[in-house]
């Protein structure tokens, strides 16, 4: 009777070991998961200059990308994205900013552009685009140096 119990036992644990062996393995979907993620589909390049009202570059001032989604003008939602595609965008030498934006499924959304940067103030203090399927271009914004934060 003891051995038969123990055989039982036994068979009852590899069985759950098993179990828990294949439920492990299964990713839920095919072999290219991976792709999938890696592909960010089609984008459109958002850009523009930073610049102050003599028309001198600014370098250094961080693009703060955001998301407006929006249907009947009522905005749903709205909030930053987190994504490798918009890491923190920083104007270089010239002023200049310049991104990947992918093109959503979605009917309307607006990109939401942020300037920032000590010791400055922007005008305007953001833009908000619209996204289309081609390349957005002139999202200028001018800079003016402030002596005293508030």
């Amino acid at each position: 009777m003891k051995r038969k119990r123990i055989l039982t036992q036994f068979l009852l644990y590899f069985l759950m070991l098993m179990f828990l062996i294949v439920a492990g393995c299964s990713s839920g979907g095919s072999d290219d998961d991976d792709d999938d993620q890696n592909q960010q589909g089609p984008t459109v390049s958002i850009s523009g200059t930073v610049t102050d009202a003599a028309g001198n570059p600014i370098s250094g001032v961080v693009m703060s990308i955001g998301i407006s989604f929006e249907v009947a003008n009522i905005t749903l939602w709205e909030g930053a994205i987190q994504s490798t595609l918009a890491s923190p965008i920083i104007t270089n030498d010239t002023g200049s900013f310049s991104f990947p934006f992918p093109i959503a499924l979605l009917d309307k959304y607006t990109v939401v552009l942020t300037p920032a940067k000590k010791g400055y103030t922007f005008s305007p203090s953001d833009r908000r685009i619209p996204v289309q399927t081609t390349n957005i271009t002139g999202q200028n914004f001018t800079a003016t140096a402030v002596s005293a934060f508030i």
